[in-house]
């Protein structure tokens, strides 16, 4: 469960909670445990994620791939593979390549693979652009492009 702990009620609603894991622990028996994972988050924000899409989208487009290609395979695999591609090992030896996903990005590692990505395409695919995330008008355009060749699909 996520809990936002500028929002009071939020705050709120993790104490009591915590009270009540609290009192139960206190209430097993000798030798057993109750465990609790605390992580702080600070995921990207939703203007990235929403600018990363409209990217992926617009690429997609131009490639003739669907976003979610994009987003697989040149956004996470060939522009940012150090902060998304992973190797798992099963019990019986076999490995896996896993991708992580852009949600468990912090804002500042979302930051730098929007970059990884942007320069990425520049060198790769023909030195396609995109504009500057905090260029409203562009992105408008951007969007709206997008939007028109959804209709048309």
């Amino acid at each position: 469960m996520l809990y936002d702990l500028a929002d009071p009620s939020d705050a709120k609603k993790l104490t009591a909670r915590l009270a009540r894991l609290i009192a139960k622990a206190g209430g097993l028996p000798r030798g057993e445990s109750l465990w609790l994972d605390v992580t702080e988050k600070q995921r990207q924000t939703t203007n990235q994620n929403n600018y990363l899409h409209l990217c992926c989208e617009f690429l997609g487009y131009h490639l003739g791939v669907s976003k979610e290609c994009v987003k697989d395979e040149y956004f996470k695999c060939a522009a940012n593979p150090d902060l998304f591609v992973y190797r798992e090992t099963d019990k019986n030896g076999r490995t896996f390549t896993r991708l992580r996903h852009s949600s468990d990005l912090t804002k500042e590692e979302m930051t730098q693979a929007i970059e990884n990505f942007r320069k990425w395409c520049l060198d790769y695919c023909d030195g396609f652009d995109f504009p500057d995330a905090d260029d409203y008008n562009d992105c408008m355009r951007l969007q709206k492009f997008c939007e028109r060749l959804r209709g048309q699909q």
